[in-house]
């Protein structure tokens, strides 16, 4: 097992989500809005307005990356999971020269 490398989400998925307007219209889904927190925005911007897309299609959008994140993260949970319950452990001396590499760069 190597530790110094960090599991990561696909790039496509390690985007942080848009912010929008208040209310966000459905566009026939079956879904009446999506209703979100909303920074101060200067008069005349809105979502989208820059790349020319709805804000039905940026909503869109982060809900999708949203669902594949979390889907992402819980088959990683899984993968977890079904390691510790094989006994799929790092060794202790391993971990102990892991931590002592990390400690000894932060020192410096």
């Amino acid at each position: 097992m190597n530790l110094g490398a960090r599991a990561r989400p696909p790039a496509s998925i390690a985007t942080p989500l848009s912010t929008g307007t208040n209310r966000l219209a459905s566009g026939g889904s079956g879904c009446s809005c999506l209703r979100h927190p909303t920074a101060p925005q200067p008069p005349g911007s809105r979502p989208g307005q820059s790349t020319h897309r709805s804000e039905s299609d940026l909503a869109n959008e982060a809900l999708e990356l949203y669902l594949e994140r979390e889907q992402w993260t819980v088959e990683k949970i899984k993968t977890g999971l079904a390691q510790a319950e094989r006994g799929d452990f790092v060794p202790d001396e391993e971990m102990e020269a892991f931590f002592a590499q990390r400690m000894d760069s932060d020192a410096q």
